[in-house]
C-alpha cells in the first residue's frame, strides 16, 4: 500500500500539488492514496473513485457538513477528511482579566473592549498594544480571511453565505475597514503568519485572528466573532484522502481499508488527543472523556465557511485576483462596492434577464409589440376590401412569409435568461428557417413572373406547394441533423467585467450553418438577378421597386448579423441587444414593406387614375398625328392603353415606350428580358 502525501516530496507545497496533478494526469498506478487539501477537490476529482458506492450513507453522515462540501464534486463523494482545520480567535486573557472583560462574540463587542484596552494601556505608557490583525498577508489567507469575515455577516447561522452583491457584504466591508483603522494598522493587518505567531507570544496583541494549533500562554481560542451573536464564519482547511480510480480493483479494496482505518472513530479520537487536530467526525465530542482534554465546545460552536472552490474554474487564478482586490480596498482605499462588484464578477455569469436588467425587459417588450403586431396585422388579408392591395403573391405564400417573419422573432426570445446548448440550437433553427419561409414566396413569385415562356417556370408554377415545401424541408433536416453533434456552451471570461455565456458550434453544426448561409445567400442573388430581369414587367413594376428596397436592407441586416456573430465581443449587453434589434428590423422592414408601403402605393395609383386617362389621350392624338408612322403609332397607341389601366404616373407611361423600342436595339438576351413589359413574352 502507497500513500502519496506532503511528507514523500522534498519540495514545498506548490510542487506538491503540481506533482499530484501529473501523476493523475498520467493515470500512474505507482500511488493508491492520495492525500491533498480539499480547496483542489474539483480539480482531482476525476482521478478518484466515487466513494459514495463504496461506503454506506451511515457511515458518510459521521462527518459534519462542512468536510463533506469540501469532499464532494457533481454529487460524486470523490474523498474523506483525514482532520479538519479552522480559523478561530485567539483572546489575550491577561488583559480580558486585568480589566474583567469577557471574550466579544460580535464585531462591535471587540472594537468596543478593544479600545477601552488600549486606551487603558496607553496610560500605563503601553503603547505596542494592538486589538486585532485580520490576517491578511498576501497569500490565500487574504481569501481565507475576507470570505469568513463576509460570512459572518449572516442574519443566522442557517443563513448562507451573503453573496458578494449583497448589502451584508458591503457592510462587513466597512466594519472590517473600521477594525483596521480603529484598533489595529495596515502592517498588522498584512503582515505575515510568522509576524502573527510571533505577536501572539510577546502578548502584544489583543485577538488574533488564525488557524487552529499550539495555544500560546495566557491566550484561549474561541470561534471568530460575527455581525450577531451566535453567528460567526471561520474559514476550513485540512487534509483529505481520495483512492486513485487508475489502479486494479484489489488495490481499491485494500486502499478503502486503509480510508476506513484513517477515518475510524478510534483513529479520528487518537488523531484528535495526540496531534491536537479537529476531527470531522463530529459524534467524538460528545464523549464525556474525549471532551476532558479536548475543547468540545469550541468545535461545535464553530461555524465553518467552506470556500467556493469546486464552483470556480481556475481557483488559483481567482484567489490572486480576489488578494489584489482586496488589498486596493484595505490599503488603497478603493470604494467597498466597486471592490465587491469586482470581486462577483470574477466568477459570476451574467444573463440578458428581464427579470435584472432595465434594459432587457425593454427589448423583450420591443420584441414582443413588433411579434403581435405582425401576427394580429395579418388579418387584413382575410378582409375582402384589402384583398385588391395584395395581387403580388397568393393568400398561401402570404401566409407563409409571415410565418416566416415570426419564426425569426421568435429565434429573439432565445437570447433572454440563462444559456443554453437547446437554446442554442433553437436560435440557429428558428432564424435559418424563418428567412427562407420569407424569400421563398418572393422567389417562387419571380420564377413564374419571368419574361419568356419556360419550362422551368411552368413545372414550378404547377408545384407550387412542393416547391415552397422542399426548401422548409430542407432547412428542418440540416437543422436537425446538428442535434446528432449538440451545441456546448462555452464561458466568455471578461477581465474587469462581466462574464457571459456563448453557444460554441460543433464542427457539424458549424459545416451545416455554413452550408445553410451560403444557400440564403444564393437564394438571394437569384432573386435579385430576377428582379433585374423582371424589372419593367408591369404587372409587378411597383412591387419590385419597393422590394428593391428591403431586400437591400435585408442584405445589410444579414451581414451585420453574421459579423457580431463571428466577431469576439467581450459584452454581453452589446451583443445580445445588436442581434435583438437586427432581428426586429429585419421582420418589421419585411412586414412593413409588405404591409404598409404596398397599400399605400396602391392607395396612390388609384388617386391619380383620372389624371393618368387625359394623360393616356393626349398621348394617343399626339401619336396619331404622324403619318409616316402609322404601324408604330398603332402599336404605341395599343401598348399605351395597357399602361393607362395599370401605371401610376405619366413617367412610367414614357419608360414603357422607351422600353419598347429598346427591346430592338438590344441583342443581348438579358437586356432584352430587363425591358421586357409582360410576362411570358416572346422575346
Amino acid at each position: 500500500m502507497v500513500l502519496f502525501s506532503s511528507q514523500n516530496i522534498t519540495s514545498g507545497e506548490n510542487d506538491y500539488l503540481s506533482t499530484i496533478d501529473a501523476l493523475l494526469n498520467k493515470k500512474t498506478t505507482l500511488y493508491d492514496l492520495y492525500v491533498y487539501d480539499p480547496a483542489y477537490t474539483k480539480i482531482f476529482s476525476k482521478h478518484f473513485i466515487n466513494l459514495k458506492e463504496k461506503l454506506s450513507e451511515e457511515y458518510i453522515q459521521l462527518f459534519s457538513r462542512d468536510s463533506y462540501e469540501s469532499s464532494i464534486y457533481e454529487d460524486q463523494l470523490v474523498s474523506l477528511p483525514i482532520y479538519m482545520k479552522y480559523k478561530v480567535m485567539y483572546s489575550n486573557i491577561y488583559y480580558l482579566n486585568k480589566y474583567k472583560k469577557n471574550i466579544p462574540e460580535t464585531w462591535d463587542e471587540l472594537i468596543k473592549i478593544s479600545k477601552f484596552i488600549i486606551n487603558e494601556e496607553k496610560k500605563e505608557n503601553n503603547t505596542n498594544l494592538v486589538g486585532y490583525n485580520g490576517l491578511f498577508p498576501n497569500n490565500e489567507n487574504v481569501y481565507c480571511s475576507i470570505y469568513e469575515f463576509i460570512y459572518s455577516f449572516r442574519e443566522t447561522k442557517d443563513s448562507p453565505f451573503p453573496g458578494y452583491d449583497s448589502q451584508a457584504a458591503v457592510n462587513a466591508l466597512i466594519k472590517l475597514k473600521e477594525i483596521k483603522d480603529s484598533i489595529s494598522n495596515d502592517e498588522t493587518f498584512a503582515s505575515d503568519e510568522v509576524y502573527n505567531v510571533n505577536l501572539m507570544f510577546s502578548g502584544n496583541i489583543l485577538f488574533s485572528n488564525f488557524w487552529d494549533a499550539v495555544i500560546p500562554p495566557n491566550y484561549e481560542i474561541t470561534p471568530l466573532p460575527g455581525k450577531n451573536k451566535g453567528v460567526n464564519g471561520s474559514c476550513t482547511g485540512g487534509f483529505n484522502i481520495g483512492i486513485s480510480k487508475y489502479i486494479s480493483k484489489e488495490k481499491q479494496i485494500a486502499a478503502l481499508k486503509v480510508l476506513k482505518f484513517f477515518t475510524s472513530k478510534e483513529e479520528q479520537k487518537k488523531l484528535t488527543t495526540t496531534y491536537n487536530v479537529i476531527s470531522a467526525m463530529t459524534s467524538i465530542y460528545d464523549d464525556e472523556e474525549l471532551c476532558k482534554s479536548v475543547n468540545c465546545k469550541l468545535i461545535k460552536n464553530i461555524q465553518g465557511a467552506v470556500r467556493p472552490c469546486s464552483s470556480i474554474d481556475n481557483y488559483e487564478e481567482y484567489k490572486l485576483k480576489v488578494i489584489e482586490l482586496v488589498n486596493d480596498y484595505l490599503f488603497n482605499n478603493k470604494p467597498a462596492k466597486d471592490i465587491l462588484t469586482k470581486i462577483d464578477n470574477i466568477t459570476k455569469i451574467y444573463n440578458f434577464s428581464i427579470k435584472t436588467l432595465n434594459v432587457s425587459l425593454v427589448m423583450f417588450i420591443l420584441l414582443s409589440i413588433t411579434f403581435f403586431t405582425i401576427l394580429f396585422s395579418s388579418i387584413i388579408l382575410f378582409i375582402p376590401r384589402f384583398k385588391r392591395f395584395f395581387q403580388f403573391m397568393s393568400l398561401n405564400l402570404e401566409i407563409v412569409y409571415i410565418i416566416g417573419s415570426l419564426l425569426i422573432l421568435i429565434s429573439g426570445y432565445t437570447y433572454f435568461g440563462v444559456l443554453k446548448p437547446i437554446k442554442c440550437f433553437y436560435q440557429k433553427a428558428f432564424l435559418i428557417l424563418g428567412i427562407t419561409m420569407i424569400f421563398t414566396p418572393i422567389l417562387y413569385k419571380l420564377i413564374i413572373n419571368f419574361p419568356e415562356k419556360n419550362k422551368v417556370s411552368e413545372i414550378i408554377k404547377s408545384r407550387k406547394y412542393t416547391f415552397i415545401l422542399t426548401f422548409v424541408i430542407i432547412e428542418i433536416i440540416l437543422n436537425s441533423i446538428t442535434l446528432l453533434s449538440p451545441y456546448e456552451i462555452t464561458k466568455i471570461e471578461v477581465e474587469d467585467g462581466k462574464n457571459f455565456l456563448k453557444c460554441k458550434y460543433s464542427i457539424l453544426a458549424l459545416t451545416l450553418s455554413i452550408i445553410q448561409y451560403i444557400a440564403i445567400f444564393i437564394i438571394f442573388v437569384i432573386i435579385n438577378v430576377l428582379i433585374f430581369l423582371e424589372w419593367n414587367i408591369i404587372e409587378t413594376y411597383h412591387d419590385l421597386r419597393t422590394l428593391t428596397i428591403f431586400i437591400g436592407m435585408d442584405w445589410i441586416l444579414l451581414l451585420i448579423f453574421i459579423i457580431f456573430s463571428i466577431l469576439k465581443i467581450k459584452n454581453f449587453l452589446v451583443v445580445n441587444i445588436a442581434r435583438i434589434i437586427i432581428i426586429i428590423m429585419f421582420s418589421a422592414s419585411n412586414h412593413f414593406y409588405m404591409f404598409v408601403i404596398r397599400i399605400f402605393l396602391s392607395k396612390v395609383n388609384g388617386n391619380s387614375m383620372e389624371e393618368e386617362k387625359i394623360i393616356d389621350k393626349l398621348l394617343y392624338f399626339n401619336n396619331q398625328s404622324n403619318k409616316t408612322s402609322n404601324i408604330v403609332s398603332s402599336t404605341t397607341i395599343e401598348n399605351t392603353n395597357t399602361l393607362s389601366e395599370l401605371k401610376t404616373n405619366s413617367s412610367i407611361e414614357k419608360e414603357r415606350r422607351l422600353a419598347s423600342s429598346s427591346k430592338i436595339q438590344y441583342s443581348n438576351k438579358l437586356l432584352s428580358y430587363h425591358f421586357s413589359t409582360n410576362i411570358h413574352s416572346d422575346s
